[in-house]
């Protein structure tokens, strides 16, 4: 029997999120390799895996370094277990960056190039 996990997604998150993951696709030496997507059941959405719990909207190679980005709406916190999933990918030498604006996600990427050689 298939375990589902169900979550609602933030309208607002939605285009936020879009709108970054496009700025992200634009910047040189950024690859996306995931956009942690949701199915739609019934009216909700359903996360198909649940060993992903956590994970981060967008997932991405920059510079050769693994960096998730967690999308959220201004006023809006991370879970748990997206916290833990944080401390793992920072413990394993990766960045990780909440974003509430593309703002957010232009200062990321001047982060990242002060940090990474």
């Amino acid at each position: 029997m298939t375990n589902f996990i169900t979550r609602k997604k933030s309208t607002l998150e939605t285009p936020l999120l879009r709108s970054i993951k496009q700025y992200l696709m634009c910047v040189h030496e950024m690859v996306i390799i995931r956009h942690n997507q949701m199915r739609v059941a019934k009216n909700r959405f359903i996360k198909i895996d649940p060993n992903d719990l956590g994970a981060p909207d967008l997932i991405a190679c920059y510079r050769g370094v693994y960096v998730g980005f967690e999308i959220k709406v201004e006023g809006k916190k991370q879970t748990p277990k997206q916290i833990e999933f944080e401390k793992r990918i920072i413990d394993a030498g990766g960045f990780y960056y909440v974003l509430t604006s593309i703002n957010d996600a232009v200062n990321a990427i001047h982060d990242l190039n002060g940090r990474i050689k």
